[in-house]
Protein backbone atom coordinates (compact mmCIF):
# COMPACT_ATOMS: atom_id res chain seq x y z
CA UNK A 1 0.00 0.00 0.00
CA UNK A 2 2.92 2.26 1.17
CA UNK A 3 4.35 1.30 -2.02
CA UNK A 4 1.37 2.06 -4.30
CA UNK A 5 1.38 5.76 -2.60
CA UNK A 6 5.00 6.12 -3.60
CA UNK A 7 4.25 5.46 -7.05
CA UNK A 8 1.15 7.94 -7.21
CA UNK A 9 3.48 10.88 -6.25
CA UNK A 10 4.68 13.06 -8.90
CA UNK A 11 8.17 14.44 -9.42
CA UNK A 12 8.36 17.53 -7.46
CA UNK A 13 6.36 16.02 -4.90
CA UNK A 14 8.58 13.23 -4.44
CA UNK A 15 11.04 15.21 -4.18
CA UNK A 16 9.49 16.62 -1.08
CA UNK A 17 9.03 13.34 0.11
CA UNK A 18 12.34 12.52 -0.45
CA UNK A 19 13.98 15.41 1.54
CA UNK A 20 11.53 14.81 4.89
CA UNK A 21 13.82 11.41 4.30
CA UNK A 22 16.93 12.35 3.74
CA UNK A 23 16.02 15.06 7.03
CA UNK A 24 14.68 12.90 9.35
CA UNK A 25 17.52 10.01 8.79
CA UNK A 26 20.13 13.49 9.30
CA UNK A 27 21.91 12.74 5.95
CA UNK A 28 21.17 15.60 3.80
CA UNK A 29 22.67 15.99 0.16
CA UNK A 30 22.29 19.82 -0.23
CA UNK A 31 25.89 20.91 1.18
CA UNK A 32 24.18 23.86 3.20
CA UNK A 33 22.32 21.65 4.94
CA UNK A 34 24.88 19.18 5.79
CA UNK A 35 26.81 21.92 7.38
CA UNK A 36 24.28 21.72 10.28
CA UNK A 37 25.28 20.27 13.34
CA UNK A 38 21.17 19.68 14.13
CA UNK A 39 19.49 19.70 11.16
CA UNK A 40 15.46 20.25 12.20
CA UNK A 41 12.49 19.01 10.10
CA UNK A 42 10.61 22.19 9.25
CA UNK A 43 9.37 23.82 5.82
CA UNK A 44 12.58 25.34 4.59
CA UNK A 45 14.47 23.12 5.42
CA UNK A 46 12.27 20.12 3.46
CA UNK A 47 12.30 23.26 0.04
CA UNK A 48 16.06 23.38 0.53
CA UNK A 49 16.35 19.56 0.47
CA UNK A 50 14.33 19.20 -2.16
CA UNK A 51 15.31 22.28 -4.70
CA UNK A 52 12.21 24.03 -5.06
CA UNK A 53 10.47 26.72 -3.64
CA UNK A 54 9.03 26.78 0.27
CA UNK A 55 5.47 28.32 -1.00
CA UNK A 56 4.75 24.88 -2.43
CA UNK A 57 4.54 23.16 0.90
CA UNK A 58 4.68 25.85 3.56
CA UNK A 59 0.50 27.04 4.13
CA UNK A 60 -2.63 24.99 4.39
CA UNK A 61 -3.77 24.83 1.02
CA UNK A 62 -0.88 24.55 -0.61
CA UNK A 63 0.01 23.25 -3.88
CA UNK A 64 1.12 19.72 -2.09
CA UNK A 65 -0.83 19.22 0.68
CA UNK A 66 0.52 15.30 0.98
CA UNK A 67 3.85 17.14 2.01
CA UNK A 68 2.34 19.89 4.52
CA UNK A 69 0.24 17.31 6.26
CA UNK A 70 3.43 14.93 6.87
CA UNK A 71 5.53 17.70 7.87
CA UNK A 72 2.88 18.93 10.81
CA UNK A 73 2.48 15.24 11.32
CA UNK A 74 5.63 14.71 11.98
CA UNK A 75 6.76 18.12 13.98
CA UNK A 76 2.67 17.69 15.99
CA UNK A 77 2.18 14.02 16.19
CA UNK A 78 -1.46 13.77 17.10
CA UNK A 79 -2.03 17.25 16.19
CA UNK A 80 -3.55 16.83 13.21
CA UNK A 81 -6.23 14.86 11.58
CA UNK A 82 -6.24 11.01 11.70
CA UNK A 83 -5.57 10.62 7.82
CA UNK A 84 -2.86 12.85 8.40
CA UNK A 85 -4.75 15.48 5.30
CA UNK A 86 -4.44 19.01 5.79
CA UNK A 87 -7.82 20.30 8.15
CA UNK A 88 -9.93 22.02 5.98
CA UNK A 89 -9.72 25.68 4.65
CA UNK A 90 -11.10 28.69 6.40
CA UNK A 91 -13.70 30.77 4.41
CA UNK A 92 -11.38 33.82 3.98
CA UNK A 93 -8.78 30.86 2.76
CA UNK A 94 -11.61 29.63 0.18
CA UNK A 95 -12.10 32.84 -1.29
CA UNK A 96 -8.26 33.69 -1.60
CA UNK A 97 -8.19 30.53 -3.29
CA UNK A 98 -11.17 31.30 -5.51
CA UNK A 99 -9.69 34.38 -6.66
CA UNK A 100 -6.56 33.18 -7.33
CA UNK A 101 -7.91 30.83 -9.87
CA UNK A 102 -9.70 33.42 -11.05
CA UNK A 103 -7.11 35.91 -11.75
CA UNK A 104 -5.09 32.57 -13.40
CA UNK A 105 -8.24 32.16 -15.84
CA UNK A 106 -8.35 36.16 -16.41
CA UNK A 107 -4.94 35.99 -17.07
CA UNK A 108 -4.62 32.99 -19.83
CA UNK A 109 -8.35 35.40 -21.59
CA UNK A 110 -5.82 38.40 -21.50
CA UNK A 111 -2.77 36.62 -22.74
CA UNK A 112 -4.68 35.07 -25.40
CA UNK A 113 -7.02 38.50 -26.75
CA UNK A 114 -2.97 40.46 -27.07
CA UNK A 115 -2.15 37.18 -29.11
CA UNK A 116 -5.36 37.67 -31.46
CA UNK A 117 -4.31 41.72 -31.26
CA UNK A 118 -0.93 41.35 -32.38
CA UNK A 119 -2.04 38.93 -35.29
CA UNK A 120 -4.59 41.13 -36.18
CA UNK A 121 -2.25 44.12 -36.62
CA UNK A 122 -0.03 42.08 -38.24
CA UNK A 123 -2.84 41.09 -40.81
CA UNK A 124 -3.48 45.23 -41.17
CA UNK A 125 -0.33 46.14 -41.89
CA UNK A 126 0.35 43.64 -44.69
CA UNK A 127 -2.99 44.50 -46.00
CA UNK A 128 -2.26 48.62 -46.10
CA UNK A 129 1.54 46.95 -47.84
CA UNK A 130 -0.11 45.32 -50.70
CA UNK A 131 -2.63 48.76 -51.43
CA UNK A 132 0.21 50.91 -51.79
CA UNK A 133 1.13 48.49 -53.79
CA UNK A 134 -1.73 47.81 -55.85
CA UNK A 135 -2.55 51.78 -56.09
CA UNK A 136 1.24 52.63 -57.32
CA UNK A 137 1.08 49.74 -60.37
Amino acid sequence: MKLEQELQLGGVEQDFMNAISAILSQKPTKPELQRRKNLKLNFTTVAIEAGHSRTLIAFEGCAYPRVWAKIVGIKNPGGSSPNNEPPKKSPSQETISKLRQEKRLLQRERDELATKLVRAKVIISEFQKRNKLGSQS
